[in-house]
Protein backbone atom coordinates (compact mmCIF):
# COMPACT_ATOMS: atom_id res chain seq x y z
CA UNK A 1 0.00 0.00 0.00
CA UNK A 2 1.34 3.41 -0.98
CA UNK A 3 1.13 6.50 1.19
CA UNK A 4 -1.27 8.14 -1.31
CA UNK A 5 -3.31 5.03 -2.11
CA UNK A 6 -6.45 5.86 -4.11
CA UNK A 7 -6.01 9.61 -3.67
CA UNK A 8 -6.21 12.06 -6.57
CA UNK A 9 -3.44 14.64 -6.80
CA UNK A 10 -3.13 17.64 -9.13
CA UNK A 11 0.40 18.90 -9.83
CA UNK A 12 0.89 22.20 -11.66
CA UNK A 13 4.02 23.04 -13.64
CA UNK A 14 4.49 19.30 -14.04
CA UNK A 15 6.10 19.00 -17.48
CA UNK A 16 9.62 18.85 -16.09
CA UNK A 17 11.84 19.53 -13.11
CA UNK A 18 10.36 19.64 -9.63
CA UNK A 19 6.77 19.34 -10.85
CA UNK A 20 7.58 16.16 -12.69
CA UNK A 21 9.40 14.77 -9.65
CA UNK A 22 6.37 15.46 -7.43
CA UNK A 23 4.10 13.75 -9.96
CA UNK A 24 6.37 10.71 -10.18
CA UNK A 25 6.44 10.34 -6.41
CA UNK A 26 2.66 10.70 -6.07
CA UNK A 27 2.09 8.09 -8.78
CA UNK A 28 4.56 5.68 -7.16
CA UNK A 29 2.71 6.07 -3.85
CA UNK A 30 -0.59 4.92 -5.34
CA UNK A 31 -2.33 8.13 -6.39
CA UNK A 32 -4.21 9.06 -9.51
CA UNK A 33 -2.15 12.00 -10.75
CA UNK A 34 -3.25 14.91 -12.92
CA UNK A 35 -0.37 16.83 -14.47
CA UNK A 36 -0.87 20.30 -15.88
CA UNK A 37 1.49 22.73 -17.56
CA UNK A 38 1.51 25.44 -20.20
CA UNK A 39 4.02 23.28 -22.11
CA UNK A 40 2.51 20.68 -24.42
CA UNK A 41 5.27 18.28 -23.46
CA UNK A 42 3.32 17.66 -20.23
CA UNK A 43 1.34 15.05 -22.17
CA UNK A 44 4.55 13.18 -23.00
CA UNK A 45 5.64 13.51 -19.37
CA UNK A 46 2.33 12.05 -18.20
CA UNK A 47 2.83 9.05 -20.50
CA UNK A 48 6.31 8.50 -19.09
CA UNK A 49 5.13 8.82 -15.50
CA UNK A 50 2.30 6.37 -16.21
CA UNK A 51 4.65 3.78 -17.70
CA UNK A 52 7.43 4.08 -15.13
CA UNK A 53 5.81 5.04 -11.83
CA UNK A 54 2.05 4.48 -11.68
CA UNK A 55 0.72 1.65 -9.55
CA UNK A 56 -1.63 -0.96 -11.11
CA UNK A 57 -5.11 0.43 -11.55
CA UNK A 58 -3.99 4.02 -11.10
CA UNK A 59 -4.23 6.65 -13.83
CA UNK A 60 -1.98 9.52 -14.87
CA UNK A 61 -3.51 12.21 -17.07
CA UNK A 62 -2.42 15.57 -18.47
CA UNK A 63 -4.04 18.91 -19.25
CA UNK A 64 -2.32 21.68 -21.22
CA UNK A 65 -3.20 25.18 -20.04
CA UNK A 66 -2.14 28.10 -17.91
CA UNK A 67 -2.96 28.56 -14.24
CA UNK A 68 -3.16 32.31 -14.92
CA UNK A 69 -6.59 31.65 -16.47
CA UNK A 70 -9.19 31.16 -13.71
CA UNK A 71 -11.48 29.48 -16.24
CA UNK A 72 -8.84 26.87 -17.01
CA UNK A 73 -8.30 26.21 -13.29
CA UNK A 74 -12.04 25.72 -12.76
CA UNK A 75 -12.36 23.42 -15.77
CA UNK A 76 -9.34 21.38 -14.66
CA UNK A 77 -10.87 20.76 -11.25
CA UNK A 78 -14.25 19.92 -12.79
CA UNK A 79 -12.63 17.46 -15.22
CA UNK A 80 -10.69 15.86 -12.38
CA UNK A 81 -13.84 15.46 -10.28
CA UNK A 82 -15.72 13.94 -13.20
CA UNK A 83 -12.95 11.46 -13.94
CA UNK A 84 -11.81 10.51 -10.44
CA UNK A 85 -14.63 11.66 -8.18
CA UNK A 86 -12.70 14.19 -6.11
CA UNK A 87 -9.48 16.17 -5.64
CA UNK A 88 -7.58 15.07 -2.56
CA UNK A 89 -4.46 17.19 -2.95
CA UNK A 90 -2.91 20.01 -4.93
CA UNK A 91 0.80 20.64 -5.35
CA UNK A 92 0.82 24.29 -6.42
CA UNK A 93 4.18 24.26 -8.19
CA UNK A 94 3.91 26.26 -11.46
CA UNK A 95 6.25 29.22 -11.51
CA UNK A 96 8.73 31.40 -13.36
CA UNK A 97 12.18 32.67 -12.38
CA UNK A 98 13.84 36.00 -13.13
CA UNK A 99 17.24 37.47 -12.30
CA UNK A 100 18.44 41.06 -12.25
CA UNK A 101 19.04 44.03 -9.98
CA UNK A 102 15.66 45.57 -9.17
CA UNK A 103 16.46 48.80 -11.04
CA UNK A 104 17.31 46.88 -14.23
CA UNK A 105 14.26 44.61 -14.44
CA UNK A 106 12.01 44.61 -17.49
CA UNK A 107 8.49 45.58 -16.29
CA UNK A 108 6.88 43.17 -18.75
CA UNK A 109 8.92 40.26 -17.42
CA UNK A 110 8.13 41.23 -13.83
CA UNK A 111 4.42 41.39 -14.59
CA UNK A 112 4.49 37.97 -16.26
CA UNK A 113 6.36 36.43 -13.32
CA UNK A 114 3.98 37.85 -10.73
CA UNK A 115 0.98 36.78 -12.79
CA UNK A 116 2.17 33.17 -12.90
CA UNK A 117 3.76 32.83 -9.46
CA UNK A 118 1.17 34.73 -7.43
CA UNK A 119 -2.10 34.98 -9.34
CA UNK A 120 -1.66 31.54 -10.89
CA UNK A 121 -1.17 29.99 -7.46
CA UNK A 122 -4.18 31.90 -6.13
CA UNK A 123 -6.45 30.92 -9.01
CA UNK A 124 -5.50 27.25 -8.76
CA UNK A 125 -5.89 27.26 -4.98
CA UNK A 126 -9.27 28.95 -5.28
CA UNK A 127 -10.57 26.33 -7.70
CA UNK A 128 -9.27 23.38 -5.70
CA UNK A 129 -10.27 24.93 -2.37
CA UNK A 130 -13.89 25.31 -3.46
CA UNK A 131 -13.95 21.62 -4.34
CA UNK A 132 -12.33 20.55 -1.08
CA UNK A 133 -14.68 22.66 1.06
CA UNK A 134 -17.65 20.73 -0.35
CA UNK A 135 -16.11 17.46 0.86
CA UNK A 136 -14.62 18.85 4.04
CA UNK A 137 -11.21 17.36 3.31
CA UNK A 138 -8.05 17.97 1.32
CA UNK A 139 -4.42 19.06 1.36
CA UNK A 140 -2.73 21.90 -0.51
CA UNK A 141 1.03 22.28 -0.78
CA UNK A 142 2.28 25.62 -2.09
CA UNK A 143 5.82 25.73 -3.43
CA UNK A 144 7.58 28.79 -2.08
CA UNK A 145 11.31 29.52 -1.88
CA UNK A 146 14.02 30.52 0.55
CA UNK A 147 14.44 33.50 -1.76
CA UNK A 148 11.44 34.93 0.09
CA UNK A 149 13.79 35.59 3.03
CA UNK A 150 15.63 38.11 0.86
CA UNK A 151 18.13 37.12 -1.82
CA UNK A 152 20.35 39.17 -4.15
CA UNK A 153 19.54 39.40 -7.87
CA UNK A 154 16.06 37.88 -7.59
CA UNK A 155 13.86 40.56 -6.01
CA UNK A 156 10.83 39.93 -8.24
CA UNK A 157 11.03 36.18 -7.71
CA UNK A 158 11.62 36.71 -3.98
CA UNK A 159 8.57 38.94 -3.72
CA UNK A 160 6.37 36.44 -5.54
CA UNK A 161 7.48 33.56 -3.32
CA UNK A 162 7.01 35.70 -0.22
CA UNK A 163 3.44 36.23 -1.38
CA UNK A 164 3.04 32.45 -1.71
CA UNK A 165 4.23 32.00 1.89
CA UNK A 166 1.82 34.67 3.14
CA UNK A 167 -1.13 33.18 1.27
CA UNK A 168 -0.26 29.79 2.78
CA UNK A 169 -0.65 31.13 6.32
CA UNK A 170 -3.91 32.88 5.44
CA UNK A 171 -5.39 29.91 3.57
CA UNK A 172 -4.55 27.66 6.50
CA UNK A 173 -6.52 29.98 8.81
CA UNK A 174 -9.44 30.16 6.38
CA UNK A 175 -9.59 26.38 6.19
CA UNK A 176 -8.75 25.53 9.78
CA UNK A 177 -12.27 24.30 10.56
CA UNK A 178 -12.99 22.88 7.09
CA UNK A 179 -10.80 19.79 7.14
CA UNK A 180 -8.33 21.27 4.66
CA UNK A 181 -4.61 21.51 5.40
CA UNK A 182 -2.41 24.10 3.67
CA UNK A 183 1.37 24.07 3.92
CA UNK A 184 4.34 25.40 1.97
CA UNK A 185 7.79 24.10 1.19
CA UNK A 186 10.98 25.61 -0.14
CA UNK A 187 12.88 23.05 -2.22
CA UNK A 188 16.55 23.48 -3.08
CA UNK A 189 17.33 21.59 -6.27
CA UNK A 190 19.22 21.92 -9.52
CA UNK A 191 16.57 22.35 -12.22
CA UNK A 192 16.27 23.52 -15.81
CA UNK A 193 14.69 26.74 -14.53
CA UNK A 194 17.95 27.89 -12.96
CA UNK A 195 20.53 25.95 -14.97
CA UNK A 196 20.91 28.63 -17.64
CA UNK A 197 20.87 31.64 -15.29
CA UNK A 198 23.98 33.67 -14.56
CA UNK A 199 23.62 33.90 -10.78
CA UNK A 200 21.46 31.07 -9.46
CA UNK A 201 23.17 28.35 -11.51
CA UNK A 202 26.32 28.94 -9.42
CA UNK A 203 24.38 28.87 -6.15
CA UNK A 204 22.61 25.55 -6.84
CA UNK A 205 25.34 23.87 -8.86
CA UNK A 206 25.90 21.30 -6.09
CA UNK A 207 22.24 21.01 -5.13
CA UNK A 208 20.47 17.62 -5.41
CA UNK A 209 18.25 16.55 -8.27
CA UNK A 210 14.51 17.33 -8.12
CA UNK A 211 13.69 13.75 -7.12
CA UNK A 212 15.35 14.36 -3.75
CA UNK A 213 12.67 16.95 -2.92
CA UNK A 214 9.70 14.72 -3.74
CA UNK A 215 9.48 12.71 -0.49
CA UNK A 216 8.73 15.85 1.54
CA UNK A 217 6.01 16.94 -0.88
CA UNK A 218 4.47 13.47 -0.78
CA UNK A 219 4.54 13.42 3.01
CA UNK A 220 2.89 16.83 3.37
CA UNK A 221 -0.08 15.89 1.19
CA UNK A 222 -0.48 12.47 2.77
CA UNK A 223 -2.64 11.45 5.72
CA UNK A 224 0.58 10.95 7.70
CA UNK A 225 0.77 14.75 7.94
CA UNK A 226 -2.71 15.06 9.47
CA UNK A 227 -2.80 17.96 11.92
CA UNK A 228 0.04 19.83 10.21
CA UNK A 229 -1.18 23.04 8.60
CA UNK A 230 -0.01 26.61 8.10
CA UNK A 231 3.64 25.51 8.14
CA UNK A 232 6.55 26.39 5.85
CA UNK A 233 9.31 23.79 5.50
CA UNK A 234 12.70 24.40 3.90
CA UNK A 235 14.56 21.38 2.56
CA UNK A 236 17.80 20.99 0.62
CA UNK A 237 17.96 17.20 0.53
CA UNK A 238 20.03 17.10 3.71
CA UNK A 239 18.81 19.79 6.09
CA UNK A 240 15.12 20.08 6.97
CA UNK A 241 13.72 22.90 9.07
CA UNK A 242 10.54 24.81 9.77
CA UNK A 243 10.58 28.47 8.76
CA UNK A 244 9.50 30.97 11.42
CA UNK A 245 6.44 33.05 10.63
CA UNK A 246 6.80 36.82 10.41
CA UNK A 247 5.81 38.54 13.62
CA UNK A 248 6.40 41.46 15.97
CA UNK A 249 9.80 41.47 17.64
CA UNK A 250 10.33 42.56 21.24
CA UNK A 251 10.71 45.07 22.74
CA UNK A 252 7.53 46.97 21.87
CA UNK A 253 7.99 50.62 22.79
CA UNK A 254 4.80 52.46 23.73
CA UNK A 255 4.31 56.23 23.88
CA UNK A 256 1.17 58.36 24.09
CA UNK A 257 2.50 60.51 21.27
CA UNK A 258 5.39 60.35 18.84
CA UNK A 259 7.47 63.04 17.20
CA UNK A 260 10.37 62.80 14.78
CA UNK A 261 12.88 63.39 17.59
CA UNK A 262 11.30 60.78 19.88
CA UNK A 263 11.23 58.23 17.05
CA UNK A 264 14.88 58.89 16.31
CA UNK A 265 15.80 58.53 19.99
CA UNK A 266 13.94 55.22 20.40
CA UNK A 267 15.13 53.64 17.16
CA UNK A 268 18.72 54.73 17.82
CA UNK A 269 18.42 53.58 21.42
CA UNK A 270 16.14 50.80 22.64
CA UNK A 271 15.41 49.38 19.19
CA UNK A 272 18.89 49.67 17.71
CA UNK A 273 19.87 46.15 18.75
CA UNK A 274 16.54 44.81 17.47
CA UNK A 275 17.29 45.71 13.86
CA UNK A 276 17.29 42.58 11.70
CA UNK A 277 20.07 41.07 9.67
CA UNK A 278 19.19 41.08 5.99
CA UNK A 279 18.13 38.13 3.86
CA UNK A 280 19.13 34.52 3.61
CA UNK A 281 22.81 35.43 3.99
CA UNK A 282 22.17 37.49 7.16
CA UNK A 283 23.95 40.62 6.00
CA UNK A 284 24.44 43.17 8.79
CA UNK A 285 23.06 46.69 8.22
CA UNK A 286 25.53 49.41 9.30
CA UNK A 287 23.36 50.73 12.15
CA UNK A 288 23.08 47.27 13.69
CA UNK A 289 26.83 46.81 13.42
CA UNK A 290 27.33 50.11 15.25
CA UNK A 291 24.89 49.15 18.01
CA UNK A 292 26.55 45.77 18.50
CA UNK A 293 30.01 47.32 18.81
CA UNK A 294 28.91 49.69 21.57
Amino acid sequence: MGHLEEKTVIVTGAARGLGRAYAESAAAEGAHVVLTDVLERVEETADEVRRSHAQPGREVSAHVGTVTDPGFCDSLVEATEQRYGRVDALINNAGLYLEGRFWDLDPAQVERLVTVNVLGAMFMGRAVGASMVKRGAGAILNISSGASFGYPMVSAYSASKGAVASMTYSWALDALDRGIRVNAMSPVANTAMTATTEFQSKVVSDAPEPSAMAPLATYLISDAAAGITGQFFRFNGRDLHVVAHPGVKEPVVTRDSWTFDVLAEVIDGRLSRSLERIGVWQAVPPRLAEATEV
